[in-house]
């Protein structure tokens, strides 16, 4: 192994999400690759959430041991970057994941530039690539970007292939998410204890479904509309199931009860095991920008469960040969999911396929050498620019 790295992670919570899954599965990777790994977190949740999975050797760091709303949560993060400066300024990377420890980033950008010699690298995933938000956050999101040694984009579109050209200098790579997850479905019994548990009928033989949160940008009543509109054209024992919790369930579960649907259409809010729930599934809708889908789909083609997906790239049409079959259209993915329904046969092969790719091309250990490179590039830029600023 090269020169171990010093790598400080910034999330704001030990969570179910995606982006903060990313973080520790990168987190759990370099620590068994060698490298001195903290976690900083926010503000500070149920433990037995997310850091069961951490490994031993990766530190965790609060900012504030109590959340409060979200300026208490900014003031709290500020006066830490102020306090821990010293700290921070030591280290070789500090890896930014989500808002609000971007806007951190971005002032201990600030505070580095300053002095502090050549480090640490300041690095971000940007997540919402693709994501339906408003203009104002989305160049509000790019202002913080340009603040970076490197960006790692999970996915791209036309916003942000521009802004790669617009910023030549800036170290950015794609890096698609990889995934820490068990090979294979769930067992019979777990299934079945988990469909009795949330009330799903045993004359329910086929379930399409999804696990995700309930935000507006990852359009879940969208989801909700497809899944409802294949219910409607398919026989009884044809049920769907929504995991997840967030400020549109409410509203999703209106719409299902507003469609008569609602012994057909489970909605349990969150799922302490995924893969359970997913294996349950004999179709997964997912969303996807461009090639790139997200981690629940990824574990879900884990599990060997066929997916289908929501589109969030206009231009972009379905294309035969795509790992994951998508559309921008809701009634085109409706029909798709009709059709493979009644040829079991092709969806058992999709389903093939899909485990097949996602095991080759989607493992932690992939998404962990791409980041490890990543940071040793940004790092030697920076070291060069301090370098030349120096003479």
């Amino acid at each position: 192994m090269s020169t171990a790295l010093n790598i400080v992670h910034m999330i704001p919570a030990l969570t179910k999400g995606g982006a903060e899954r990313v973080a520790l599965d990168l987190a759990n990777a370099s620590a068994r690759d060698g490298h001195c790994v903290t976690l900083v977190a926010c503000w500070k949740v149920d433990e037995q959430v997310l850091r069961v999975r951490l490994a031993p050797e990766v530190r965790v760091v609060y900012m504030t041991e109590i959340p409060g709303g979200r300026l208490l949560r900014y003031f709290a993060g500020l006066r830490w970057i102020l306090k821990n400066r010293k700290w921070l300024a030591g280290k070789d990377v500090i890896h930014l994941h989500l808002t609000q420890a971007a806007v951190l980033g971005t002032l201990f950008h600030a505070l580095r530039s300053l002095g502090w010699g050549t480090g640490p690298a300041i690095i971000e995933t940007y997540h919402a690539v693709g994501m339906k938000i408003s203009q104002r956050m989305q160049a509000f999101h790019a202002w913080n970007c340009r603040r970076r040694d490197g960006i790692a984009l999970m996915a791209l579109d036309p916003y942000w292939r521009d802004f790669i050209v617009r910023n030549p200098k800036l170290v950015c790579e794609l890096i698609p998410n990889g995934v820490d997850a068990p090979v294979g479905a769930a067992p019979d019994e777990s299934v079945r204890a988990y469909l009795d548990e949330i009330g799903v009928p045993r004359r329910a033989i086929r379930i399409i479904g999804n696990v995700g949160q309930f935000r507006a940008d990852r359009q879940p009543l969208t989801i909700a509309r497809i899944l409802i509109d294949v219910l409607k054209q398919t026989s009884d024992d044809v049920h769907a199931l929504m995991c997840g919790s967030g400020p549109e369930l409410e509203r999703v579960r209106t719409l299902v009860e507003t469609e008569g649907l609602e012994k057909r259409f489970a909605l349990p809010g969150v799922v302490n095991e995924p893969r359970v729930a997913m294996s349950a599934m004999s179709l997964y809708l997912t969303i996807n920008v461009g090639d790139i889908t997200g981690i629940a789909a990824l574990e879900a083609a884990f599990c060997g469960v066929p997916i289908v997906a929501l589109q969030f790239d206009t231009d972009r049409k379905p294309v035969a040969n795509d790992w994951i079959w998508s559309s921008a259209v809701p009634d085109t993915i409706c029909n798709r999911i009709v059709a493979l329904l009644a040829a079991p046969e092709k969806l058992a092969c999709i389903a093939d396929q899909q485990h097949a790719h996602a095991i080759a091309e989607y493992s932690v250990d992939s998404m962990h050498g791409r980041y490890i490179a990543l940071y040793r590039r940004a790092l030697e830029a920076r070291r060069t620019f301090v370098t030349i600023k120096k003479e």
